[in-house]
């Protein structure tokens, strides 16, 4: 896996060991990085879970009662209405950089944020037995899904697989993802995007990884920028 040691890794480090002791199973995933220079030192580790509030979910509605949504890359400007999902855990001044990247994917419904995904893309080492001089390349991280209470499946689903179709626009040719090995519904969420469980060391987390080449995610609706 990549490393970084970067001052925002860092800190959330000490943010991520906190959230798997306090968090409920239902809190948010939270993010270990931002896309700066690489070095051997600090390995990233992170559990994804879904987000939820205790606001009602209102979201526009059709005449025939279906939802009103769109799907767009999110902005600097989202940074408040992500941190309010997320109950906090993911503070502005973190989420302010990340979203900035372009890569991450937020739904609107009638003017407000109902969903997003996270991505955290980043350089790493091609070869780490080499360092730098074995070469150096971009990897992307599914960092979380996050979610208002209420939000139907789909809409959390089409939001991740926005992300992907985005990734795989860029050039990304794959995507890794992290899951706590006790949240099963997440497990279950990321294996329905087409992404592939693989081999790790770490017995508290499910690592996966989704060959952007060989797949095709399609979320069904356009993605504005």
């Amino acid at each position: 896996a990549p490393y970084c040691t970067c001052s925002l890794c860092c800190e959330a480090y000490v943010m991520a060991t906190l959230l798997v002791l306090l968090s409920a199973p239902q809190a948010a995933g939270l993010l270990l990085g931002t896309n700066t220079a690489i070095a051997p030192a600090f390995r990233c580790r992170h559990n994804r879970v879904v987000a939820r509030t205790d606001d009602k979910l209102k979201l526009a509605l059709d005449i025939k009662g279906k939802p009103i949504w769109d799907l767009r890359v999110a902005a600097n400007s989202d940074a408040s209405a992500l941190s309010e999902i997320a109950k906090g855990m993911y503070p502005e001044e973190i989420l302010s950089p990340l979203v900035s990247s372009g890569y991450c994917i937020v739904g609107e419904s009638g003017g407000q944020v109902v969903s997003a995904a996270l991505v955290h893309a980043f350089k790493g080492l091609v070869d780490k037995s080499k360092g730098v001089d074995g070469g150096i390349e971009e990897h992307a991280d599914l960092l979380s899904v996050l979610a208002k209470p209420g939000l139907p499946a789909e809409m959390r689903q089409q939001t991740a697989l926005a992300a992907l179709r985005k990734l795989k626009s860029k050039g990304f040719s794959d995507v890794i993802c992290s899951v706590a090995t006790d949240d099963k519904e997440n497990v279950e969420f990321v294996k329905s995007l087409g992404m592939e469980e693989t081999k790790s060391s770490a017995k508290d987390v499910v690592t996966f990884r989704g060959p952007l080449l060989m797949m095709n995610p399609d979320p069904q609706k356009k993605i504005k920028e």
